[in-house]
């Protein structure tokens, strides 16, 4: 009972240290995924509120509720049971939709596009599962659908259905037998599906294609200019056409093969190393999943990584992948001790402890990282600022005046 005794001031002391690191969390303000001019206050995980360039994002009880509002969109999650999201659905109408888990869903397009379901008892669904309307009752047993032009009906869904449009029809009874005609495009038909089916594809262009599949056995395709042929799907396949692409897995996905004659190939014997050039990737790896090595060429710029997973990366960003001069940003994390962040601007972040070992966790992070946050550094063109164990103590240089941080409260201007 002593020991007991004399050990709660020690947990009390320890208690109000945390909680003071929580409530001065926001001291570095924005975190290193976050936008540079990011404004931040709060106390996460209870509460925090963070604003940039027209965007709002607030926390509370991190991750139970959740508000965001951009010039696009806005919404609210409440988490696991409420989503809520309002976007510019085009000529001056709100999209509005909304979800309670499990049963209650809907919204509306500012038009005639309103829906509302009552799962799984009633309920009208748009422009979703790429189809405009939907309408069930006592799902499964009924729904019918519109898309675009095509109606159809569905019994004990998926078993039973018939649709009609005016270039489409098809009918199933699965597994028994299923049609599906697209006039001028493609036919296909199925036997006990998915074991049996056949049909032509493509009748629309130079290259019909013949297709059959005998599951899993057996499958092959063939046009004029291309033939695939697979047997016991899909550990062994080859694929050819007529300008010199061959595409090989046996089997799959251990050992692939593939070549192409504008320079394109994928080469792997999995798990031991792999290579890939595709237009705008080189992707390389050894010893799967340790070892990688990928190179990605977007129009907005490009970026080179190499992983020691999970320990290190290392990527390079070039903001311009045309400009030889272009600024150039890097990212290095040797997990889970440091992660250091330069950006295309010159901005610097650096983090000690970061024990998570994603960089787009950005909401966790934010909410939670001073429970395990030693030390955090950032700097650019008009500020620096510098924080140990989220607070106790730091600096802060900027052209509003330089500051010394103690004990997570006191700021002293020098």
């Amino acid at each position: 009972m002593k020991n007991a005794a004399g050990g709660a001031p020690g947990r009390t002391l320890s208690a109000l240290l945390l909680l003071a690191a929580a409530l001065s969390s926001c001291a570095l303000n924005r975190r290193g995924d976050e936008p540079p001019d990011t404004v931040a206050r709060g106390f996460p995980p209870f509460y925090r509120n963070a604003v940039w360039e027209g965007h709002e994002k607030t926390n509370i009880m991190f991750p139970f509720y959740r508000e965001f509002k951009t010039p696009e969109r806005n919404g609210i999650l409440v988490f696991p049971l409420f989503w809520k999201r309002e976007f510019d659905g085009g000529d001056g109408r709100i999209d509005m939709d909304w979800t309670l888990l499990p049963f209650l869903s809907g919204g509306t397009d500012g038009g005639d596009g309103d829906h509302f379901l009552f799962f799984p008892i009633w309920g009208e669904t748009k422009d979703i599962l790429g189809k405009d309307v939907m309408r069930f009752r006592f799902f499964p047993l009924y729904l019918d659908a519109v898309q675009d032009e095509y109606e159809s009906v569905h019994l004990l869904w998926p078993l039973v259905s018939w649709g009609e449009s005016g270039k489409r029809r098809d009918f199933r009874i699965l597994p028994f037998y299923a049609r599906d005609d697209h006039d001028g495009k493609s036919w296909s038909r199925a036997v006990m599906w998915p074991l049996v089916t056949w049909g032509q594809e493509n009748l629309n262009t130079d290259n019909p294609t013949d297709v059959v599949f005998v599951f899993p056995f057996y499958a092959h395709s063939k046009s004029a200019i291309h033939s695939s042929t697979s047997v016991l799907w899909p550990f062994f396949s080859f694929s050819d056409n007529i300008e010199g692409y061959t595409d090989v897995n046996f089997p799959w996905p251990f050992f692939r093969n593939m070549r192409a004659p504008d320079g394109r190939y994928s080469y792997r014997v999995w798990p031991f190393f792999g290579s890939k050039r595709d237009e705008g990737l080189e992707d390389d790896f050894l010893l799967w999943p340790i070892f990688w090595r990928t190179k990605q060429i977007l129009p907005y710029g490009a970026s080179l990584t190499y992983n020691v997973v999970p320990f290190y990366k290392n990527t390079q960003y070039l903001s311009n992948p045309e400009l030889e001069n272009a600024d150039r940003g890097r990212m290095v994390q040797v997990w889970p001790l440091f992660r250091r962040i330069r950006d295309t601007r010159g901005a610097v972040y650096f983090r000690a402890f970061s024990p998570l070992p994603f960089k787009r966790w950005t909401d966790v992070k934010a909410n939670l990282g001073w429970t395990w946050t030693l030390f955090e550094y950032y700097e650019d063109d008009t500020m620096e600022k510098a924080v140990l164990l989220s607070g106790l103590l730091g600096y802060e240089r900027s052209p509003e005046g330089d500051s010394i941080r103690l004990f997570w409260f006191i700021d002293i201007p020098y």
